[in-house]
C-alpha cells in the first residue's frame, strides 16, 4: 500500500514484528495455511481458524498461536497456502529436498504441533519450502553459501512418504558449506543481496543432483519470485 504521496507504507504500521521474525504474509482463500519447522515439523491449519493472515515465528504478546513448537529453539521457517491436489517441497541447509503429498498432512487446530515432516541428519536444518503444482510444471531454485545457484525442473523430484530424507538438489561445490535458500516458482525470479539490491538472472535447467553457476553477484543472499 502506497501512502498518498506514494511513498509504501510501513510493514509496521499493520502489524507489530518489534519483537518477532516475520515468516510470511498469505493471502485470504479456500486453501489450508502449510507451516514448516526448521527441525522438519509439518503442519496444515485452516485460515478460517486463524484471526488474521499474519504468520510469525513465535507468538508474542498479542499474537496468536498457529502452531505449537516443542523445542524451544524450533521455528517456523515457511507457510506458505497449497491446494490440496499439491506437493510440497521442503529443502535442507545439507541440500536434501523432499517432496510430500500436501494431502499427507492433515489439517490440525491453532494448538496442534504438526507432524513428522522431513526427516533430518544430524545438524541439518529446513531452509525453505513452498508448493509444488499438481502438474509439477515450475522449477526448483537453490542458493547455497558459496555462491553455488541452481535450478532445476520440479517434476525431477520424485514424491516420498513424509518423514523421509528425500534427494539431493545440488550438489556442494568446494566454497560451499550450506543450501541458504531455495525458491519454487513458475515466474521470472531474481537474486537478492545482502544491501537489498535484486539482480536479474537466469540459469539453464541442469539435474537435481548437479552443481550451479556462479550467482551473479558476491554477496547473493536469496533468491526471490517477481512479478
Amino acid at each position: 500500500e502506497l501512502a498518498a504521496d506514494g511513498t509504501p507504507t510501513p510493514l509496521s504500521a499493520f502489524v507489530d514484528i518489534s519483537d518477532r521474525t516475520l515468516v510470511a504474509l498469505v493471502e485470504d482463500g479456500e486453501n489450508n495455511v502449510m507451516l514448516v519447522t526448521k527441525h522438519g515439523l509439518a503442519k496444515r491449519v485452516s485460515l478460517p481458524t486463524m484471526p488474521s493472515t499474519q504468520v510469525v515465528n513465535r507468538a508474542g504478546t498479542d499474537g496468536v498461536p498457529v502452531m505449537s513448537l516443542k523445542d524451544a529453539d524450533d521455528q517456523v521457517v515457511a507457510a506458505f497456502t497449497p491446494a490440496d491436489a499439491d506437493s510440497a517441497a521442503i529443502v535442507t541447509a545439507g541440500g536434501r529436498l523432499l517432496r510430500i503429498a500436501v494431502d499427507k498432512v492433515r489439517p490440525q487446530g491453532r494448538a496442534a504441533g504438526g507432524v513428522a515432516g522431513v526427516a533430518l541428519s544430524d545438524g541439518d536444518e529446513v531452509v525453505a519450502a513452498g508448493a509444488v503444482e499438481a502438474d509439477a510444471s515450475q522449477i526448483v531454485v537453490v542458493l547455497t553459501d558459496g555462491e553455488n545457484l541452481k535450478a532445476s525442473s520440479a517434476e525431477d523430484y520424485p514424491m516420498k512418504g513424509r518423514g523421509t530424507s528425500g534427494v539431493r538438489c545440488i550438489a556442494m561445490k568446494s566454497a560451499d558449506s550450506r543450501v541458504t535458500s531455495a525458491l519454487v516458482t513458475n515466474e521470472t525470479w531474481s537474486a537478492l543481496t545482502a544491501s537489498g539490491k535484486t539482480l536479474s538472472t537466469s540459469v539453464d535447467l541442469v539435474k537435481r543432483d548437479a552443481s550451479g553457476v556462479q550467482a551473479p553477484s558476491a554477496n547473493s543472499v536469496a533468491i526471490q519470485a517477481k512479478r
